[in-house]
């Protein structure tokens, strides 16, 4: 009985965290929009240009609040004024809309894949140098394999699909990192929480300058490691 409850429950909250992703993805495209629309940004192409546009100059202006282009296209003058303050928004929003979507990413394998998340970070955590080696060469070989099948026609479409699958494994590298960060601060917990605390830690070392960098590195390294050990040693029959 509370093994199936504990099923619903988990079903349910899985259908929200990817509601709530879709819905902030479908907000700030629509803040996104509604930003470019407003009085900050300014220009006066010619809608008589068509597709042939020719610069013939330009050059840049940096004031207290503006930022100014002034350039020559087809021989006329023109420029383009974009307000600081409406940039500065448009990275914020961005950057809360990276946030919660992440999180939400981390939150829904945690409650759809828990027991392979625990076993990525028990394995990865037990072999920590042999994961880091395995997210070195999967990062160098992955490109190299992408590029030496993309100049071969025959090799093309599997190129293809090695692109695909290395940018899902990019995108789940992130996740992954996080949900072993959790993992090692509060090993005992549910993997929810786990998932909460080392993704909010992961996300909030994101936004922080020159420290970012390095954490998305590490982060990728280790998370491909953690992929690639979960699909070594990770057995079906262990659900």
């Amino acid at each position: 009985m509370s093994r199936n409850l504990y099923k619903c429950i988990t079903k349910y909250l899985s259908v929200l965290f990817l509601g709530a992703f879709i819905l902030v993805s479908i907000s700030g495209a629509a803040f996104a929009q509604d930003i470019y629309q407003l009085d900050g940004i300014n220009s006066d192409f010619d809608d008589t240009y068509s597709n042939e546009v020719t610069i013939d100059s330009i050059r840049f202006e940096n004031d207290s609040e503006n930022w100014t282009i002034y350039y020559e296209a087809n021989g006329e003058p023109n420029e383009l004024n974009i307000q600081k303050d409406i940039i500065k928004g448009i990275f914020i929003v961005f950057g809360i809309y990276i946030f919660f979507s992440l999180l939400a990413v981390i939150l829904v394998l945690a409650l759809v894949i828990p027991k392979q998340l625990e076993y990525a970070s028990i394995k990865s955590r037990d072999a920590f140098w042999k994961t880091n080696a395995y997210g070195l060469i999967a990062a160098f070989a992955i490109p190299w394999v992408i590029f030496l099948l993309g100049i071969s026609l025959i090799g093309l479409p599997l190129a293809g699909l090695v692109a695909v699958l290395g940018l899902a494994a990019a995108i789940l590298s992130g996740p992954f990192s996080g949900y072993a960060l959790g993992h090692m601060l509060v090993p005992n917990k549910h993997s929810l929480l786990k998932a909460l605390i080392g993704g909010v830690i992961l996300l909030i070392l994101y936004f922080v300058p020159l420290v970012n960098i390095f954490v998305l590195f590490v982060a990728y390294i280790y998370g491909m490691g953690m992929l690639i050990n979960l699909c070594i040693g990770y057995k079906l029959s262990d659900k």
